[in-house]
Parts: C-alpha cells; structure tokens; sequence
C-alpha cells in the first residue's frame, strides 16, 4: 500500500527543507551523465538539506503496452537501469536518458518525453506527484505509428528510489536538529544592548525585553564616560507592558548627580514635537548616542495598543529602553520598538504605566520630578541629558566589568564579639578627626518595625558613624543578624550614595553573628564623612533587606 504525503512526506521532506535549508546555501560538487553511482550519491549527500523531492538515485523500469482495435499485444520491458534526476538551470535532468521534468507545483511535476511520430518530432507529457519517498511511476498514452487502426501504446515508467531514502532523510533530519539546537543554544548565550534612563538613587529604567534572560547587566556611560561600566540588577518588571528598572549594585557607583528632566504625567498630544536618544546598531554606527526626533503620530501604537504611542522618529534596534522627550525636556515615554521596513514609524510606552510599576514596587520616590532644562534650546537640552542616557551591556552568562572595584568595607576584629566594651575599644582606635555633630535620637526602621533602631549618627571630619540596637525578638533560642556590604547612606536632595566603609560587632554577609533569643546588640556601621551640605539622609541595605531608614534629619 503506497504511503501518503501527509504524515510522511511533510515530516521528513518538507519541514526539513524549509526549517534547515539554511545549514546549505549553495550546492557543492557537481555530477553529470558520466558520473559514477558512487559520486551521485556522495553529491546528493553533501546537498541533502537543499534536494527537491523528486532529486535522487532512482532504478528505473520503462515498459511499453500496445493495442489496436484488433488485439492487445504483450507487455516489452524496453530499458531497466539506475538513473539520476538532479535540478540543472531551472529543470530536472534524468541522466544519463535526455529526458526533463518540470515542476509545476508543490509536489507535482511534468514528465516529458520526445517522440518521433511520423517523422515528425513532438514532445508527450503527462503530470504526476511525488507522494512517496520510495519512488513514483508515469504512464504516457499516445498514438502508435502503424498501420492498424486505432492502434496505441503506452509507456510506463517505475522510478524506484535508491538514495536518499527514507531513512536517509530521518538521519540527516536528526543530525539538521542537532545543528540547529546548537545554532540557538550558541545565540541564547550571546550578548545583546539596549538603552537606559537614570531615575534618582541608584536606578535606571528601560524596557523588559532588554533585560529579559539577563544573567549580566553593565551600564556605559555614566557620568558621561562611555568607559565606564557598573554591573546592575533588576528590581521591578512589567512584562505585560515591557518596563523594567534596574539598579546599579557596583560599589564604585557614587551616584548620577542632579537629573535635569522630570517624568511627565500628562499624555502627549497628536502633533507634539518629541526626540529620542538612545544607543541604535551600535555594532555599526557605533557607541556614540544618537538622536532623532519626530511628532507623536497617534496616542495609540501597534494594532491600537493604548499603552503606548506611535512616534515618527526613527528608532532602531538598540534604541529600545531609552527616553522618549517632549520639547521641553519632559519624559513622555519609553521607546521600545520599531517596524522593520517601514520608515518614520516606531512606538513608545506611556509614562503612566512607569508610574504604575514604580508605585508597585514603591519606587514612586524615584522618579524624577524637577525640570531645569524646560527653556532651553534642543542642542542644549541634549547637552544636559546626554550623562543620564546609557547604553546597557546584556549577556545570557556572567560577565564582570572591565574596571576594578574598590575594596571591599573592612571588617572589625570586633565584629563577632557580643560586648559594648570590646566596640568601645575598636572605635577608639579610630581616626576620624575632630567629632563635628552628634545626633542622638531613636530612629525605627520602616520595615523592620521595633526590633532595630538608630539610636546615634556621629559626624567627624573623616568619617561618619552609625549606632544600632537589633533585639533578637523571634521566638528563637539563637537568632543572628548580619549587614550587606552594599549598604550605603544617601542624600535626599543630590541622591549621591556613601558606601559603608567598616563594620562593628556585626558580621558582613554572607557570614553572620548569632544572637539568643531576648538579647539586644549594639553595632556600629562607618561610612565616609558627609559633606557640610548634607541635610537629610536615608540608610539603605539593599537586596531585599527590611533594614532601611528614611528622612534622617541631620540638624
């Protein structure tokens, strides 16, 4: 019973074809009529991936079957032997016989034969498909130059397969899959780039899709220094809506400084002027910030998403995560597509629905508010924003960044000792100058509630020093406490950060310092000295911990 196309054919022939004909472009080697079977079947090996279905090593049966009106004659087996149909400019040769076939389809092809019919040269063709990979048949039915009337004959052709077979199909499609899994398995582990925009503090906002599967992200251009990198993390995601923030976790970050533009919360009208910067095609125009600028097209993007806007800036792979400014400097959204092909169209998240994810994650504090750039010329609107746009550095695998970081806070000999006198003795061997301001007052953490507070922050003219209490509170015989070496102080106006220095009677995680159930510990964190124009500050221990203090007034 002959095999259908459907579950065979399309399975082995034709999803090979279409998905894996990329691993081929162009053939290699070339057979003629003069070829060996050998060499026929190692070109049709090599070129396996780009065959049409009809192309291979076939044996071939041709028998004639002749009639008149009188009497039916018997069958005569006229040729038997191994031919090859390979593609040649356009047709497919039957070599070493001079017949072709053409394809009119699909699968369907024509099947011509030459014919000298009363000495006269015509040409018979009969269409066939190719159901099956073990071969196909083609019955010609044409008028028989004799004498007898009615007189017939028909030729019958019986291609069977020798190569590629069915199984030579299932093996190459296996070893094709195999390639092919490695093809992505070697793009997933590849590096990719986006854009970013500083929010204040520590964080950057851009888009999902840019960080999405992200197990290393580098920030450039901080400060304006495109050599500069700071490794980040990702703190907030909306997936549905492509928005990600990020935070700089590098303990070199001192912070972005004074953001010039604020994040608009009205929508931007049909019309209204806007401009992009961001990092496109870096690969090919380099790292170098770009910028183009348009109109708002419509308040509604790709197939009437109300999320975002269609702008007519030119945006390109790499710009996606970077700002999207009004004429006055205002951020209006978040660029994070464009359409192949299609000039002066691209799309951009609404702000609003930043400000839903930072709200989410009560990060509504850190969206910039304040404008200074509103009656500036575009150029020097650029000029003023350019050191709080980046170019963020993706990659499937770790990666750490070119700099060196700066060491690591020293841990006291002290730290793990349980008694205030063993602290006192560690701090007086301390140099920070002459003590300036003393600020003595409970201060609860907001997330921590009652079991750590503040209770002194010492300003010297070197240093400045933090005094805890943690209660072990829980219920546990033996409770323990620990401090991240990323925690920082950070001023409320300028959101500059002051990395922690050294630690007393606390340990540094990952290592901690046990304390029983119903006991209370002093410790001390040192940071560097705040400048004279400090006012209000926040104590931040990130990664998740309960351990933050805000609006610590230092007056």
């Amino acid at each position: 019973m002959k095999k259908t196309i459907i579950p065979l054919f399309y399975a082995l022939v034709f999803l090979f074809m279409v998905n894996f004909s990329t691993l081929a472009q162009t053939r290699t080697g070339y057979i003629s009529k003069n070829s060996s079977e050998n060499q026929v079947r190692e070109y049709f090996k090599k070129n396996l991936a780009l065959l049409d279905p009809v192309e291979g090593l076939y044996h071939v049966k041709q028998i004639s079957h002749s009639w008149n009106n009188y009497r039916i004659f018997p069958d005569q087996v006229l040729m038997e032997q191994d031919v090859w149909i390979v593609k040649e400019k356009g047709t497919y040769q039957i070599m070493p016989l001079v017949l072709t076939i053409s394809k009119t389809g699909a699968y369907r092809y024509v099947f011509s034969l030459p014919l000298d019919y009363k000495g006269s040269m015509t040409s018979v063709t009969k269409e066939f498909v190719v159901d099956d990979l073990s071969g196909f048949s083609v019955v010609l039915d044409m008028p028989h130059d004799a004498d007898a009337v009615g007189s017939r004959v028909q030729f019958k052709y019986y291609f069977t397969k020798k190569y590629p077979t069915e199984y030579d199909y299932q093996v190459a499609i296996e070893e094709a899959k195999r390639k092919e899994a490695e093809r992505i398995a070697a793009e997933a582990s590849s590096d990719w780039t986006g854009s970013g925009f500083a929010l204040k503090g520590e964080y950057i906002a851009t888009n999902f899709h840019v960080v999405d599967g992200a197990k290393s992200i580098i920030v450039h251009g901080v400060n304006g220094d495109a050599s500069s990198d700071f490794t980040a993390s990702v703190v907030a995601t909306d997936k549905t809506n492509d928005l990600a923030i990020i935070r700089i976790t590098d303990s070199r970050f001192t912070g972005f400084g004074s953001i010039p533009y604020a994040i608009r919360s009205q929508m931007a009208d049909v019309g209204e002027d806007i401009w992009v910067l961001g990092y496109p095609l870096t690969q090919i125009l380099g790292n170098e910030i770009k910028l183009t600028n348009g109109v708002v097209s419509s308040r509604s993007g790709f197939q009437g998403d109300v999320a975002t806007y269609q702008i007519s800036a030119p945006v390109q792979p790499g710009n996606s995560g970077g700002p999207l400014f009004d004429s006055k400097g205002n951020i209006v959204g978040v660029v994070n597509a464009g359409v192949p092909g299609a000039e002066n169209v691209g799309y951009a998240i609404k702000t609003s629905y930043l400000r839903n994810l930072a709200d989410s994650y009560s990060l509504s504090d850190y969206l910039p508010s304040s404008n200074s750039i509103s009656t500036l010329a575009l150029k020097d609107q650029v000029k003023k924003v350019n050191n709080f746009v980046f170019f963020i550095e993706c990659s499937s695998k770790e990666k750490q960044v070119s700099s060196k970081s700066s060491s690591s806070p020293k841990v006291s000999p002290a730290q793990s000792q349980a008694n205030s006198t063993t602290l006192e003795e560690s701090l007086a061997g301390r140099n920070d100058g002459d003590l300036l301001k003393k600020i003595e007052r409970d201060i609860t953490s907001v997330g921590a509630g009652k079991d750590i507070n503040i209770f002194k922050i010492e300003l010297y003219q070197k240093a400045t020093l933090v005094y805890f209490k943690y209660k072990n509170a829980k219920n546990n015989p033996v409770g323990w406490y620990r401090i991240d070496p990323e925690t920082y102080l950070k001023d409320r106006d300028t959101q500059t950060q002051y990395k922690m220095t050294e630690a007393y009677n606390v340990s540094i995680s990952p290592k901690t310092t046990n304390i029983p159930y119903g006991e209370t510990r002093v410790f001390v964190i040192a940071f560097p000295a705040l400048p004279s124009s400090v006012k209000t500050i926040d104590f931040i221990e990130p990664d998740g911990s309960t351990w933050k203090f805000f609006n610590i007034s230092l007056e």
